[in-house]
Protein backbone atom coordinates (compact mmCIF):
# COMPACT_ATOMS: atom_id res chain seq x y z
CA UNK A 1 0.00 0.00 0.00
CA UNK A 2 2.70 2.18 0.67
CA UNK A 3 4.42 2.28 -2.56
CA UNK A 4 1.26 2.61 -4.38
CA UNK A 5 0.77 5.76 -2.53
CA UNK A 6 4.07 6.66 -3.33
CA UNK A 7 3.78 5.91 -6.69
CA UNK A 8 0.31 7.76 -7.13
CA UNK A 9 2.06 10.76 -5.65
CA UNK A 10 4.86 10.71 -7.93
CA UNK A 11 3.02 10.77 -10.81
CA UNK A 12 -0.54 12.07 -9.85
CA UNK A 13 -3.51 10.33 -12.37
CA UNK A 14 -1.27 7.84 -13.89
CA UNK A 15 -2.79 4.86 -12.37
CA UNK A 16 -6.01 3.56 -13.46
CA UNK A 17 -8.25 1.57 -10.88
CA UNK A 18 -11.40 -0.53 -12.08
CA UNK A 19 -14.90 -0.58 -10.55
CA UNK A 20 -18.28 -3.07 -11.83
CA UNK A 21 -19.92 0.69 -12.58
CA UNK A 22 -20.26 4.39 -11.57
CA UNK A 23 -21.55 5.01 -8.14
CA UNK A 24 -21.05 0.67 -6.91
CA UNK A 25 -19.50 0.58 -3.56
CA UNK A 26 -16.28 -0.28 -5.48
CA UNK A 27 -15.87 3.16 -7.04
CA UNK A 28 -17.05 4.74 -3.75
CA UNK A 29 -14.41 3.10 -1.66
CA UNK A 30 -11.50 3.88 -4.45
CA UNK A 31 -12.82 7.48 -4.62
CA UNK A 32 -12.71 7.53 -0.75
CA UNK A 33 -9.24 5.70 -0.68
CA UNK A 34 -7.47 8.44 -3.55
CA UNK A 35 -9.13 11.28 -1.04
CA UNK A 36 -7.96 9.98 2.12
CA UNK A 37 -4.56 9.22 0.46
CA UNK A 38 -4.22 12.42 -1.08
CA UNK A 39 -3.66 11.02 -4.28
CA UNK A 40 -5.28 11.34 -8.02
CA UNK A 41 -6.28 7.79 -9.63
CA UNK A 42 -8.08 7.37 -12.51
CA UNK A 43 -11.62 5.60 -12.54
CA UNK A 44 -12.46 3.08 -15.76
CA UNK A 45 -15.86 2.02 -14.79
CA UNK A 46 -16.49 -1.43 -16.38
CA UNK A 47 -20.48 -3.10 -16.62
CA UNK A 48 -19.75 -5.52 -13.47
CA UNK A 49 -16.89 -6.71 -11.47
CA UNK A 50 -16.29 -10.01 -13.31
CA UNK A 51 -14.76 -7.74 -16.75
CA UNK A 52 -13.17 -5.32 -14.39
CA UNK A 53 -11.77 -7.94 -12.66
CA UNK A 54 -10.68 -9.89 -15.90
CA UNK A 55 -8.50 -7.20 -16.94
CA UNK A 56 -6.93 -6.41 -13.95
CA UNK A 57 -5.70 -10.22 -14.15
CA UNK A 58 -4.74 -9.46 -17.73
CA UNK A 59 -2.81 -6.18 -16.80
CA UNK A 60 -4.55 -3.63 -18.45
CA UNK A 61 -5.87 -1.73 -14.82
CA UNK A 62 -3.73 -0.83 -12.25
CA UNK A 63 -5.61 -1.67 -8.95
CA UNK A 64 -9.49 -2.11 -7.96
CA UNK A 65 -11.42 -2.98 -4.77
CA UNK A 66 -13.23 -6.11 -5.06
CA UNK A 67 -14.94 -7.90 -2.42
CA UNK A 68 -13.34 -11.41 -1.31
CA UNK A 69 -16.04 -13.30 -3.21
CA UNK A 70 -15.85 -12.12 -6.17
CA UNK A 71 -11.78 -12.15 -6.30
CA UNK A 72 -11.53 -15.53 -4.02
CA UNK A 73 -10.29 -17.55 -7.34
CA UNK A 74 -8.06 -15.35 -8.51
CA UNK A 75 -6.50 -14.69 -5.21
CA UNK A 76 -6.29 -18.42 -4.43
CA UNK A 77 -5.11 -18.86 -8.20
CA UNK A 78 -2.36 -16.14 -7.56
CA UNK A 79 -3.32 -14.61 -10.47
CA UNK A 80 -3.75 -11.19 -8.48
CA UNK A 81 -2.35 -10.25 -4.91
CA UNK A 82 -4.04 -8.57 -2.31
CA UNK A 83 -2.30 -5.75 -0.76
CA UNK A 84 -4.91 -4.49 1.69
CA UNK A 85 -8.75 -4.77 3.29
CA UNK A 86 -10.30 -2.18 3.45
CA UNK A 87 -11.97 -3.68 6.59
CA UNK A 88 -10.82 -1.86 9.79
CA UNK A 89 -8.94 -4.65 11.44
CA UNK A 90 -7.56 -7.30 9.24
CA UNK A 91 -9.99 -10.25 7.48
CA UNK A 92 -10.14 -13.90 7.90
CA UNK A 93 -9.94 -14.99 4.28
CA UNK A 94 -6.93 -13.08 4.32
CA UNK A 95 -4.76 -13.51 7.07
CA UNK A 96 -1.67 -11.38 6.96
CA UNK A 97 -2.99 -8.67 4.51
CA UNK A 98 -3.33 -5.70 6.70
CA UNK A 99 -6.03 -3.14 6.49
CA UNK A 100 -5.82 0.46 4.37
CA UNK A 101 -5.61 2.12 7.61
CA UNK A 102 -2.24 1.33 8.41
CA UNK A 103 -1.69 3.52 5.95
CA UNK A 104 -4.33 5.66 5.67
CA UNK A 105 -5.51 6.88 8.89
CA UNK A 106 -9.37 6.12 9.35
CA UNK A 107 -9.84 4.29 6.02
CA UNK A 108 -12.37 2.07 6.85
CA UNK A 109 -14.76 0.54 3.48
CA UNK A 110 -15.63 -2.38 4.00
CA UNK A 111 -19.49 -4.17 3.07
CA UNK A 112 -21.99 -4.29 5.52
CA UNK A 113 -25.58 -6.40 5.79
CA UNK A 114 -28.20 -5.47 8.13
CA UNK A 115 -31.13 -7.14 9.64
CA UNK A 116 -34.45 -4.26 9.23
CA UNK A 117 -37.84 -3.95 10.03
CA UNK A 118 -40.70 -1.88 8.82
CA UNK A 119 -40.76 1.51 10.58
CA UNK A 120 -43.15 1.78 13.29
CA UNK A 121 -42.94 -2.12 14.54
CA UNK A 122 -43.70 -2.64 18.04
CA UNK A 123 -40.20 -2.45 20.37
CA UNK A 124 -40.82 -5.39 21.68
CA UNK A 125 -41.01 -7.33 18.22
CA UNK A 126 -38.14 -5.58 16.90
CA UNK A 127 -36.28 -6.60 20.60
CA UNK A 128 -37.29 -10.18 20.64
CA UNK A 129 -35.99 -10.26 16.72
CA UNK A 130 -32.47 -8.83 17.55
CA UNK A 131 -32.05 -11.25 19.97
CA UNK A 132 -32.63 -14.37 17.51
CA UNK A 133 -30.62 -12.64 15.08
CA UNK A 134 -27.74 -12.84 17.91
CA UNK A 135 -28.28 -16.09 18.73
CA UNK A 136 -28.14 -17.21 15.54
CA UNK A 137 -24.85 -15.34 14.72
CA UNK A 138 -23.60 -16.54 17.64
CA UNK A 139 -23.74 -20.44 16.39
CA UNK A 140 -20.15 -21.22 15.62
CA UNK A 141 -21.35 -23.65 12.77
CA UNK A 142 -23.07 -20.45 10.76
CA UNK A 143 -20.38 -18.08 11.97
CA UNK A 144 -17.59 -20.63 10.29
CA UNK A 145 -19.98 -20.91 7.25
CA UNK A 146 -20.14 -17.00 6.73
CA UNK A 147 -16.40 -16.41 7.54
CA UNK A 148 -15.61 -19.39 4.88
CA UNK A 149 -18.00 -16.85 2.30
CA UNK A 150 -15.84 -13.85 3.32
CA UNK A 151 -18.59 -12.61 5.68
CA UNK A 152 -17.43 -11.69 9.71
CA UNK A 153 -20.78 -11.94 11.76
CA UNK A 154 -21.32 -9.08 13.65
CA UNK A 155 -24.60 -7.84 15.90
CA UNK A 156 -25.35 -4.79 18.13
CA UNK A 157 -28.61 -3.28 19.38
CA UNK A 158 -31.03 -1.76 17.23
CA UNK A 159 -30.04 1.75 18.60
CA UNK A 160 -26.11 0.97 17.67
CA UNK A 161 -27.27 0.34 14.42
CA UNK A 162 -29.40 2.94 13.67
CA UNK A 163 -26.72 5.28 14.68
CA UNK A 164 -24.10 3.69 12.38
CA UNK A 165 -26.51 3.18 9.49
CA UNK A 166 -26.27 7.58 9.86
CA UNK A 167 -22.92 7.90 10.36
CA UNK A 168 -22.43 5.34 6.91
CA UNK A 169 -24.82 7.50 5.22
CA UNK A 170 -22.97 10.64 6.01
CA UNK A 171 -20.06 9.74 5.07
CA UNK A 172 -20.67 7.99 1.97
CA UNK A 173 -22.52 11.54 0.62
CA UNK A 174 -19.49 13.07 1.50
CA UNK A 175 -17.63 10.63 -0.98
CA UNK A 176 -19.77 11.32 -3.09
CA UNK A 177 -20.08 15.34 -3.70
CA UNK A 178 -16.01 15.83 -3.20
CA UNK A 179 -15.85 13.73 -5.59
CA UNK A 180 -18.47 15.17 -7.76
CA UNK A 181 -20.09 11.25 -8.69
CA UNK A 182 -23.64 11.77 -10.63
CA UNK A 183 -25.50 9.09 -12.25
CA UNK A 184 -26.16 11.08 -15.54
Amino acid sequence: MTELIAAAKREPGKIDYASGGVGNPFHLASEMFGQAAGIKINHVPYRGAGPALQDLVAGQIGMMFVDFATARGQLNNRQIKAIAVASPTEFYGLAGVPPVAKDVTGYEAWAWQGFVAPAGTPRAVVMKLNAEFARVMADPAIRQRLSESGFEPRTSTPEEFGAYLKSEIAKWAKVIRDSQISLD
